[in-house]
């Protein structure tokens, strides 16, 4: 729910805010993987710490490539896994 919400700024929203039901929302990781942090993937991708953390460097070349084609589709949820990963191999599994 929205308790926390309620309890901390419930006296300064409007009632349409605190009655409506929650939203979701999508972060644009396609536009962000292609843009400000294509160089933090170009980091993270390095073939020798795809290699180190176990993983195959020609599968995870193969999700950017298509992270970069005009039909990405599951690509961006791939890479933010492989990239969230490989960060924390980066810091603590190597």
């Amino acid at each position: 729910g929205k308790h926390i919400l309620r309890e901390t700024f419930g006296h300064l929203l409007p009632p349409t805010v605190m009655t409506r039901s929650k939203k979701g929302f999508e972060v644009p990781l396609l536009p962000l993987f292609l843009g400000p942090l294509s160089g933090l993937l170009d980091e993270l991708f390095r073939k020798d710490l795809v290699q180190a953390a176990g993983m195959v460097p020609l599968e995870v070349e193969r999700v950017r490539e298509q992270l970069r084609s005009a039909s990405p589709g599951a690509a961006p949820a791939t890479v933010h896994a492989l990239a969230s990963y490989l960060h924390w191999w980066r810091r603590h599994g190597a």
